[in-house]
């Protein structure tokens, strides 16, 4: 796309809300005032962060809102709660319609990270529910879907040319919560075959369904590249959000040298260390140093931060 140079001021304040954010969302150093005044704070704040903000904030004693401002993030976490019951509805329905099937299947992003790193669920948006079944259970999948309504709204040109069959699904029962079924996950494609194979068979339980999630390892591998390859940084700062979590929750689960290996070995090291290096830059994601070191691309590094940050600043909100 054209480079379109932003006055310094504009990335300077947006710079000085993001710092104050990560430092609000750790939890490190305690209560400051935003940069800004509020009304500026919401400029630059996305709103899909919002809810998780809120929630940081209702747990510092010594944090200081205006009337206004805990209002603001009163109806944040009400309009989070009442979407949450919306889509919890929905992930019911469908984890037992596949699960009473015996369909394998594994929830991806959204749908597991709000059980797993979120203090709550609701603090999680999703505009869809990610399901990652066998390339064979994908018509019976539907066929299943169908039983609860669940009818096909769009399918994949690309995909179905390159012999990856998927489908979007949506319900009247369920609205605004669309599913997608993926055979082979577009975060996973560029990985070789039979790592893609070794990601789906180690997945595990997730408490609380009948379905499967990718294993602490794996599921920041996918954030990653869900991120970096197949987006771009497209999507804004929650998904560095969702890293950050992840990482910082299974710090002392994951092996991260076995998984630093694994890394290198798929090709996917500077795809990986640039999504690890912003959340720790904005989010302070508590990310081994040993790990970055590991991932480092070398002096393309430098460019590679400055045209993430670009695309970040250029993005809209997309809960994914």
């Amino acid at each position: 796309r054209d480079h379109v140079v932003k006055p310094a001021t504009e990335w300077n304040r947006r710079s000085r809300v993001l710092d104050w954010l990560g430092e609000t969302m750790s939890g490190s150093h305690g209560w400051t005032d935003p940069p800004l005044a509020w009304s500026e704070v919401w400029d630059y704040v996305p709103g899909d962060v919002l809810p998780m903000l809120a929630h940081r904030l209702a747990e510092s004693p010594s944090a200081r809102l205006p009337d206004d401002v805990t209002e603001h993030f009163r109806l944040s976490r009400r309009a989070a709660a009442m979407r949450f019951i919306m889509e919890g509805r929905a992930l019911a329905a469908v984890d037992e319609c596949l699960g009473s099937t015996g369909i394998r299947f594994v929830w991806l992003k959204g749908a597991a990270l709000r059980r797993q790193v979120y203090p709550e669920p609701a603090l999680r948006p999703m505009q869809d529910i990610d399901v990652w079944v066998s390339v064979d259970a994908v018509p019976s999948a539907v066929r299943s879907l169908a039983t609860i309504a669940f009818r096909d709204c769009w399918s994949s040109a690309a995909e179905e040319s390159a012999g990856i069959p998927g489908a979007r699904l949506a319900s009247e029962s369920f609205p605004r919560v669309p599913i997608e079924i993926h055979s082979l996950p577009g975060s996973l494609r560029s990985l070789p075959a039979g790592y893609v194979k070794v990601l789906w068979e180690r997945a595990v339980p997730l408490e609380g369904t009948r379905g499967l999630a990718l294993s602490p390892a794996d599921t920041l591998l996918h954030l990653c590249l869900h991120l970096s390859r197949h987006h771009r940084f497209a999507l804004g700062v929650r998904p560095l959000l969702d890293i950050s979590l992840s990482a910082s929750k299974w710090r002392d689960v994951i092996d991260w040298p076995t998984w630093c290996e694994e890394v290198l070995s798929a090709g996917a090291s500077a795809s990986v260390w640039l999504p690890l290096r912003l959340s720790r830059s904005i989010f302070r994601a508590d990310v081994p140093e040993s790990v970055l070191a590991s991932l480092y691309p070398g002096p393309i590094a430098g460019r590679l931060i400055e045209l993430a940050e670009e695309q970040l600043e250029d993005a809209g909100e997309m809960p994914t």
